[in-house]
């Protein structure tokens, strides 16, 4: 079952100058090209509650978890994906796992949707999209030369965007090219955003679906609107031969940032308000979204910061390292914003720090407020964080390790 850890507490609403005057036109012309209507044709449906007992009961995956997902707050349900080809729904309540898919192969990379019950991923260097639930739909990109070393659902889940080891961010439109009637439509289907110079170390979409960012092992981090998002909808996008896909550089904004060691991971609020950046260094960022500026910054490891998580209002910070160390933060004021040259708007609160061991990872925050993870070696557990208050830096208490697959009870 999925396993749980007892801690003990020690004590884009509008996406700046990029979007403000598009991001109307952005939705209505990204709609246009696929929505979730225009799935129904195949019976792809939104996620629904999986019943317990309908499926093989598991208690982890075979393999390193690639991707985790909550598909249902009420009741909570998680999806994850794993290097084995399973993917496993989980039920929070009773800590109990399903067997909903296994892939037909070993995927090295993977995203699930969290509209539709869809999951995208990279077998033998080609990107794939299946279907999880209530359909068989699968569809397969055959253009893509480059390797994708990142992926992530966008608009609804009806695309997909993938970072490519050759410094560029696609943008596949896998339902449109499977039905286009000729070159134009099937090069609408497909897109590339050209600004890194440098392979890219992550992707994400904004829940508005009207931007998303990327980032790379040079430290920079890029906003984009995607090419529909113009006044006419891309309708005047077009290549100089039929049969390829888009080449233009995309609008985007690049971030004020130093150069340092790279930024290793990405991820963004529920909210869209936030983006927090897990750097090569141990330093852990977050950013407003708009006006893309600084709003607090922290050493919190030592070494990359493999895995982040925002909460749902940007409020709460989650990381961990390659240290080992898995902290909770939250967002406060910093009183000397203003007075000091290097303060920043915001400081970061400790409400816990762990030790942890079997190389943890995907950390998410859940609609409960808890935080969730996963290993290498497969398994999934979550933090509450239920009572917790924000406590002065001390330092670190060892994770004890857990006797069995079992579910602890908090305290809290």
């Amino acid at each position: 079952m999925l396993h749980y850890y007892r801690f003990t507490l020690v004590s884009l609403a509008c996406f700046l100058l990029l979007g403000c005057q598009v991001a109307q036109q952005a939705l209505d012309a990204t709609n246009s090209l696929v929505s979730p209507t225009s799935l129904e044709s195949i019976e792809i449906r939104p996620w629904e509650r999986t019943p317990v007992g309908s499926l093989p009961q598991v208690t982890q995956h075979a393999g390193e978890v690639l991707a985790i997902t909550e598909v249902s707050s009420s009741p909570p349900q998680l999806v994850s994906a794993a290097s084995d080809g399973s993917v496993i729904v989980w039920d929070l309540p009773s800590g109990s796992g399903q067997l909903l898919k296994k892939l037909p192969s070993n995927p090295q990379i993977a995203a699930i949707g969290a509209t539709l019950p869809l999951v995208a991923y990279v077998d033998g260097g080609r990107v794939r999209v299946s279907c999880l639930a209530q359909c068989k739909a699968d569809w397969s990109l055959e253009r893509l030369k480059a390797r994708a070393v990142a992926l992530s659902f966008h608009d609804k889940d009806t695309s997909v965007l993938i970072a490519g080891a050759d410094g560029r961010v696609y943008r596949w439109h896998y339902e449109l090219e499977r039905t286009a009637r000729d070159d134009k439509q099937r090069d609408l289907a497909f897109e590339r955003y050209v600004a890194h110079q440098t392979l890219i170390s992550g992707v994400a979409s904004h829940p508005s679906d009207r931007a998303f960012f990327s980032t790379d092992w040079d430290g920079t981090l890029i906003g984009w609107l995607p090419y529909s998002a113009d006044d006419q909808g891309g309708a005047y996008d077009t290549n100089l031969s039929p049969g390829r896909f888009f080449g233009h550089v995309g609008t985007s904004l690049r971030a004020l940032r130093k150069p340092d060691r790279g930024i290793a991971s990405l991820a963004v609020s529920a909210d869209g308000r936030r983006l927090v950046l897990g750097i090569e260094d141990g330093y852990v960022e977050v950013w407003e979204v708009r006006g893309f500026t600084l709003a607090a910054r922290h050493q919190l490891h030592s070494g990359r910061v493999s895995s982040v998580a925002i909460s749902r209002d940007g409020a709460r910070i989650a990381s961990v390292g390659r240290d080992s160390l898995l902290t909770v933060n939250e967002l406060s004021p910093d009183s000397s914003y203003g007075v000091s040259a290097t303060a920043s708007p915001f400081t970061m609160q400790e409400l816990d720090s762990e030790t942890v061991s079997g190389g943890v990872s995907n950390l998410l925050f859940v609609s409960s407020g808890n935080v969730v993870f996963s290993t290498k070696s497969g398994q999934v557990g979550e933090l509450s964080l239920k009572g917790f208050t924000p406590k002065p830096r001390q330092v670190e208490l060892p994770l004890p390790a857990p006797q069995s697959p079992r579910r602890v009870d908090s305290d809290y």
